[in-house]
């Protein structure tokens, strides 16, 4: 080949050559940037991560805190309910021992009493029952999007 062209090749080469050590910095340029954001995003995710995980412990501390509250609120109606049916026996006990008119009213009144009790008792422990549902039903709510943010945290982090 004449001088000229292996001259042409030659000053080719050393352009491409020049251009592919460009690129190469540019690549190397461009994976150490990533690199750096590779291990903030997993450092915001490890944070991320540890708040979910407190958040999900404060949860279930509500939950079983108001859980507790909701067997208190049941043991002291039930502890309501025995009163008035010891009252109940009691109340019968006596009537039985005096004359059929007195028995009768006093029956009467007593049982308006007992009603009335009855009737305040399951109002309260209506309202105190769905109370706790509604509480029990944010927490499960609030636990239920927490777990799938956090299981979309983890599938994101998955390489």
């Amino acid at each position: 080949p004449p001088p000229c062209r292996i001259i042409g090749w030659r000053k080719h080469m050393e352009q491409d050559g020049s251009r592919l050590s460009v690129m190469e910095s540019n690549i190397q340029a461009v994976q150490d940037a990533m690199q750096v954001w590779r291990g903030i995003v997993q450092e915001g995710l490890a944070d991320l991560s540890m708040k979910m995980n407190v958040m999900t412990q404060q949860i279930r501390l509500v939950q079983k805190r108001h859980l507790e509250a909701a067997t208190e609120t049941d043991s002291v109606v039930s502890k309501r309910f025995s009163k008035v049916e010891e009252q109940m026996q009691a109340t019968s006990k006596k009537l039985w021992e005096e004359p059929d008119d007195a028995r009768l009213c006093k029956v009467e009144g007593r049982l308006q009493e007992l009603q009335s009790t009855i009737r305040e008792m399951q109002i309260h422990s209506a309202q105190e029952r769905q109370h706790s549902n509604e509480v029990v039903r944010f927490n499960q709510a609030s636990l239920h999007v927490h777990q799938n943010q956090s299981i979309h945290l983890e599938s994101s982090q998955q390489p």
